[in-house]
């Protein structure tokens, strides 16, 4: 039925007992759906401030419930309010844990409150698997554990709560928890950083953590509590991954013991964990960042200083090699006038004196020669007279 459909009153029409019946069915229709909605899902439970009661014994092969007062609402929508007496029968089981279950029937009961007819569903009960509860729409009430064939009823056991108010116990868990989280938070192995705040931020809305809110949120929360031990403490630190296991709002009691488990696990595995001197040294710091500084900004450093001192060197050198050249040109210029030319004059005028004087003896001795040769010519050439040439012999032949 569409949850927006309504009756279609009319002036004169006649009121049956079918129009009421399907009145009552649009607002009970209604109604289940406001509570779904409001709800946000499949979730069932005890409805806030109602009491769950089952008193019951074992008797051949039947679970007699001596007195059961519930009023919970189902994985449908639908609310179930009982307060009466039930005998459930035993079927053959095969597990070790059985769930004693409440669920609406086909039929009606009928029965009258101050004169008034009224009519009830037929509630239902079974002993059931986990798997059978998950899969059908009823709630447990009371856990089973079978032994050998023999029953025997966990007292432990919370049965499905849609608020944290509906049962003490879980304010037990959260004190519990709330030490146990105080012991990891505290503990000397764990490390200073993001770990330890989101771990110390989920301590703290712990602590907060009022009765009033829903078992839903209390459980979502616990499971960001168990992500965040296992990323920061437990695989860093085991080469064994641990499984984080779903909560059930089927039984929510065993996956609490899980989680206090989990939470003792987690400070033995800080228990063993060493960690490194992180001690910061300052100066291998400073260090590291004047190498860091000093690499990043090497070439330009480099560049701008060739830039700015190459025209100061070439400057500077300038200006030694003029005055270097001037000191060297004038120690020449002394030297050369000092030293080496009067030397050099000298030594000229030893060579030249010298070679005159070879010069003129050589000389004396050719004009010498040159002289008494033209004399010797010009003598015999007035005082030679030569022979008369006497006949030239003719042979005879």
């Amino acid at each position: 039925m569409d949850v927006n459909s309504k009756i279609n009153w009319s002036p004169g029409m006649e009121i049956t007992a079918k129009t009421l019946i399907g009145l009552e069915e649009k607002l009970d229709f209604q109604r289940r759906v406001a509570i779904r909605a409001a709800l946000g899902n499949t979730r069932m439970g005890m409805v806030p401030g109602s009491i769950l009661s089952c008193n019951g014994s074992f008797f051949k092969n039947t679970f007699e419930i001596e007195h059961l007062q519930c009023k919970a609402l189902l994985p449908s929508g639908r609310v179930v309010d009982a307060d009466e007496q039930a005998i459930v029968p035993i079927p053959m089981l095969f597990g070790d844990r059985y769930y004693l279950t409440i669920g609406v029937g086909d039929g009606l009961v009928e029965f009258e409150k101050e004169g008034v007819a009224y009519t009830r569903p037929i509630y239902e009960y079974g002993l059931k698997t986990q798997e059978e509860v998950e899969t059908e729409d009823v709630m447990p009430m009371m856990r089973f554990s079978v032994k050998d064939g023999v029953f025997s009823i966990d007292t432990d056991y919370i049965a499905p709560c849609l608020s944290l108010n509906s049962e003490p116990r879980f304010e037990e868990y959260i004190d519990r928890y709330v030490i146990q989280m105080s012991l990891i938070t505290s503990h000397e192995n764990l490390e200073n950083g993001d770990g330890k705040r989101a771990l110390l931020h989920y301590l703290f809305i712990l602590k907060s953590f009022g009765l009033k809110n829903s078992v839903h949120d209390f459980l979502k929360m616990l499971q960001e509590i168990a992500q965040a031990i296992d990323y920061y403490i437990i695989t860093p630190n085991m080469e064994q991954p641990v499984e984080i296991l779903e909560p059930s709002q089927i039984d929510v009691q065993l996956w609490l013991n899980w989680f206090g488990n989990y939470l003792i696990g987690a400070v033995s595995v800080l228990d063993k964990v060493v960690l490194e001197d992180k001690t910061i040294d300052y100066d291998a710091l400073l260090r590291q960042a004047k190498a860091e500084l000093y690499a990043q900004l090497h070439e330009e450093l480099i560049v701008k200083l060739l830039a700015e001192t190459k025209e100061e060197l070439l400057k500077m050198v300038k200006e030694e090699l003029e005055n270097s050249l001037d000191m060297q040109t004038q120690k020449l210029t002394d030297y050369i006038n000092n030293t080496m030319k009067p030397d050099l004059l000298m030594q000229i005028q030893t060579e030249l004196k010298h070679s005159l004087n070879l010069l003129e003896d050589e000389l004396s001795e050719k004009i010498y020669e040159r002289l008494y040769e033209q004399l010797f010519e010009h003598l015999f050439n007035a005082l030679y007279v030569p022979e008369p040439e006497s006949e030239k012999f003719i042979p005879l032949i």
